[in-house]
């Protein structure tokens, strides 16, 4: 699931206000955690 959000976010072509910015970096921690 938290891989589909980055690659979502790759698609988008706007920027990412506060809201997207914390769901990108939940996600991001998301997939740190599961790859450790």
């Amino acid at each position: 699931m938290p891989e589909k959000v980055l690659d979502l976010f790759d698609q988008m072509n706007i920027q990412p206000d506060q809201v997207g910015f914390n769901t990108l970096f939940s996600a991001c921690a998301r997939v740190a955690n599961d790859h450790a």
